[in-house]
């Protein structure tokens, strides 16, 4: 990132803290902390006019709130994001709330950034939380891959003469999918966020991609370039990714869809098996050729046995896709692949109703502390 982009972006920042400060001081018992990308100390800019730049990341604020702060329409936190986003309109606020005794609970990557942001608060007003990094394993690598991955292909296409689907114009999405893909090959390392500038180093000659093609994708997100950062096949990458999670000695596309498919079939746990099906989805319509049709089917049948987990899935799992075949699946248009793909739309509500409580430590039933 040039220099001018760190003195520039770094000067909004202290303006943005001080704002938030001001904004929270009647809450005299909740600590304001940020995650995501500027927890791990690597946001993204982008320069908006020659050698003006500007922060182009979201900003994930956390509230720890006490644990009788329970009803959030009256509560004065709900405020905040509001008041923040009328000073600065330009920048995308978003805010969570934890409860403070559920700290060592957090989970997921999303907890591990919560994690370094703890060290530094925007606005601490009660002694600091001391909380241990959460582990991260393959599922928590797999979940942050599916959910880009489920944004690139459970869009609506664009409307309009000659419009392009969206799913398909969106450079910046794939270039997502190819960091978080990446990163979730990175070793565990010391204490510390995984960040995407760690794949710089670490991603050596011969594996799903060379180094410096990553860091293309790394330079690409952080200066949020206006052009694809390279000619390197996402979906084979995505795939190679893959066969390293699931797959050790057979690395062939057909032993990929069969471990897939036995992880969806024995699922006991909605979460992983949502991103199981996803997976297959994926594979389904964007994998080798080879494995396409087996992706597909095993889905469908997948589907086909799947009980609801939630009130959009019950909604339309009870129609299922027992009549669609595999082909229609796997051609990526008609009726047969828009009437799957909107099934996975409806499980991803679900999906994500059940993540977030999940991931902010919350024991299993209790309310969503959703974001604002």
């Amino acid at each position: 990132m040039p220099d001018e982009a760190r003195t520039q972006v770094s000067a909004w920042l202290d303006l943005y803290v001080e704002a938030v400060q001001e904004e929270s001081a009647g809450l005299t018992e909740t600590d304001i902390l940020v995650s995501g990308s500027l927890a791990r100390g690597e946001p993204a800019v982008l320069e908006h006019a020659p050698g003006q730049f500007r922060l182009a990341s979201d900003v994930d604020l956390v509230a720890l709130v006490p644990d009788y702060s329970r009803d959030r329409s009256r509560d004065p936190l709900s405020s905040l994001p509001s008041a923040l986003r009328r000073r600065f309109p330009d920048v995308v606020t978003t805010l969570f709330q934890v409860r403070r005794s559920r700290l060592a609970h957090v989970r997921s990557l999303f907890g591990l950034d919560l994690w370094s942001g703890s060290r530094r608060p925007l606005a601490a007003r009660v002694p600091p939380a001391d909380f241990p990094p959460p582990a991260i394993g393959r599922e928590e690598r797999l979940e942050v891959l599916v959910h880009q991955l489920a944004s690139f292909l459970l869009l609506a296409p664009r409307t309009g003469p000659g419009a392009l689907p969206l799913r398909e114009g969106l450079w910046f999405q794939r270039n997502k999918i190819a960091l978080e893909a990446l990163r979730g090959t990175l070793p565990p390392g010391g204490i510390g966020p995984l960040r995407f500038s760690d794949l710089v180093p670490q991603v050596p000659e011969g594996d799903p991609v060379a180094w410096d093609t990553a860091a293309r994708f790394v330079k690409a997100r952080e200066l949020t370039l206006v052009s694809d950062p390279g000619a390197t096949d996402l979906d084979a990458l995505v795939f190679a990714v893959l066969l390293q999670h699931f797959t050790s000695e057979d690395r062939s596309p057909e032993a990929l869809v069969h471990a897939v498919g036995a992880e969806a079939e024995n699922a006991d746990d909605p979460l992983v098996l949502f991103r199981r099906m996803l997976l297959l989805h994926y594979l389904a319509v964007r994998g080798p050729v080879r494995a396409r049709t087996a992706a597909a089917g095993t889905l469908l049948s997948v589907l086909d046995r799947t009980e609801p987990f939630g009130p959009e899935g019950s909604r339309t799992l009870p129609a299922r896709v027992a009549w669609t075949a595999p082909e229609e699946v796997t051609c990526g248009t008609g009726t047969g692949h828009e009437e799957t793909t909107a099934v996975l739309r409806a499980l991803r509500l679900d999906y994500y109703a059940l993540l977030g409580p999940r991931n902010f430590g919350e024991p299993a039933g209790n309310a969503d502390p959703s974001a604002t």
